[in-house]
């Protein structure tokens, strides 16, 4: 059991207000901010993850690029790389590929923080 200052950390949250069925606007600096926070923390953990959970409508794919760029994190875009590579097999070999392409995009990109969108 942990028992230092970051042990009692509840996750993080960040809401956001539909208006009249209009998308969902989310704000970014606060996102940055909290990243910028749980990022540090998440690194002490043994599990190191960090979510960030938003609607599709919310552009969350472009606000991760733009912020992997701005603190020099690798940025991988997972479905977009992933399904590429996936072309190469035909519609059965995908399933057993999968895995193992997504390990292959994966391994070469561990850092310390990686940013990764699925979209």
């Amino acid at each position: 059991m942990q028992t230092d200052e970051t042990s009692n950390i509840e996750p993080n949250r960040v809401s956001f207000d539909c208006n009249g069925g209009s998308p969902p606007t989310l704000d970014f600096e606060a996102m940055s901010k909290s990243l910028d926070t749980l990022i540090p923390i998440a690194s002490q953990r043994y599990h190191q993850l960090v979510l960030l959970v938003a609607p599709l409508t919310s552009n969350a794919s472009a606000f991760l690029a733009a912020f992997a760029v701005g603190r020099e994190y690798p940025f991988l875009n997972i479905s977009l790389v992933l399904s590429r590579k996936l072309l190469d097999y035909s519609r059965q070999e995908r399933i057993s590929n999968a895995l193992p392409v997504l390990e292959s995009l994966l391994v070469p990109n561990c850092a310390n923080v990686t940013t990764l969108a699925q979209s």
